[in-house]
């Protein structure tokens, strides 16, 4: 039998870009400063292994999402408008009960 994923563990990575998100839409001068990064790989430093780059088992999770709400804002102040990301837009995993199985497909 697999490992039971907690439901914090399901969701820390949605829940964090949502809130990364709201924090660099809520303070456009951060969101400048994050932009000014240009495209350079961003590595978060503490000492949480999943979501920093510390630790022979490291993540850097924090930087990876760091760098998605960077392209989202560059591509908003391009004016090009990306689709808002919401769970039921996306196929269920296989063997689970999605929007798709409900209605028949």
């Amino acid at each position: 039998m697999g490992l039971v994923e907690s439901p914090w563990a399901a969701a820390r990575l949605a829940v964090m870009a949502m809130l990364l998100r709201a924090k660099y839409t809520q303070h456009p001068q951060m969101a400048q400063t994050l932009l000014a990064s240009g495209d350079a790989h961003i590595v978060y430093v503490d000492f949480d292994s999943y979501w920093s780059s510390a630790g022979e088992r490291a993540s850097n999770w924090i930087g990876r999402l760091l760098e998605v709400i960077r392209s989202e804002l560059a591509a908003a102040e391009a004016g090009i408008a990306l689709p808002p990301v919401h769970a039921t837009d996306s196929p269920a995993p296989p063997g689970t009960r999605g929007a798709a199985s409900e209605q028949g497909a």
